[in-house]
């Protein structure tokens, strides 16, 4: 039985990646709360082979192609204190262009014919085998602050199966499949989902595993 709002630790160990799309537009440097590092860009050579060591390693747990990407794009580290425990890549997405709608057909949704300009989409989304269980609500909620930020209001995602069931019964959060279809893609099967992460951020007293937004302080944007 699952209870409400539990956080299935031994579900998410299981999910070495997700894939998504997200309407926004740019990328804080830094998130600190009380002191303490939330996520960060990559900027130069050293935070560039923490992101790959990590998306690779997850992807490789799992036997899944490895899809390095030379698009340019906005990468984050998820932090666990000052330590890289995840990563985050946000890349433009042109409807009917983008190699995700082969695998399912996001550009016939209205909710992105209605805002074309203000997709992106979110891959390289991993978190480390031992961290998983810990830190799948902190990058979560590090995207949902990102999302209410930026005015996000979807993200579009490739989901793994487990994730998603976790992200509707567990985390409770409003998703529309794009399609029934589960289309095997880079070695696994995935959920085409819309998630209404505008709902998050709008009702936050809805979500007890948001961390409230005044334990983050103020969000800055400053060089590392």
């Amino acid at each position: 039985m699952i209870l409400k709002n539990q956080l299935l630790d031994n579900d998410f160990r299981k999910i070495p990646f997700i894939r998504m799309i997200v309407m926004g537009r740019t990328v804080p440097t830094i998130m600190r709360r009380e002191g303490f590092l939330m996520y960060k860009r990559v900027i130069g050579p050293q935070d560039q082979s923490q992101f790959d060591s990590i998306w690779q390693e997850a992807w490789l747990e799992k036997g899944f192609e490895l899809e390095p990407s030379n698009e340019e794009s906005h990468r984050l580290l998820i932090l666990d204190d000052e330590t890289a425990v995840g990563t985050v890549e946000f890349k433009r997405y042109i409807p009917g262009y983008a190699s995700i709608d082969q695998v399912a057909p996001f550009q016939a949704s209205i909710l992105l014919r209605e805002s074309p300009d203000a997709v992106m989409e979110v891959d390289k989304v991993a978190i480390l085998k031992a961290h998983r269980g810990k830190h799948i609500g902190k990058m979560l909620t590090a995207m949902t602050l990102f999302a209410e930020q930026e005015g996000i209001r979807y993200f579009v995602s490739l989901l793994d199966p487990v994730f998603y069931r976790a992200l509707k019964v567990s985390f409770r959060i409003p998703i529309d499949c794009v399609s029934e279809d589960r289309p095997y893609y880079k070695g696994a099967r995935v959920v085409p989902a819309i998630l209404h992460v505008h709902d998050v951020y709008g009702n936050k007293e809805r979500y007890p595993w948001l961390v409230p937004s005044h334990e983050f302080g103020q969000t800055e944007k400053v060089a590392i």
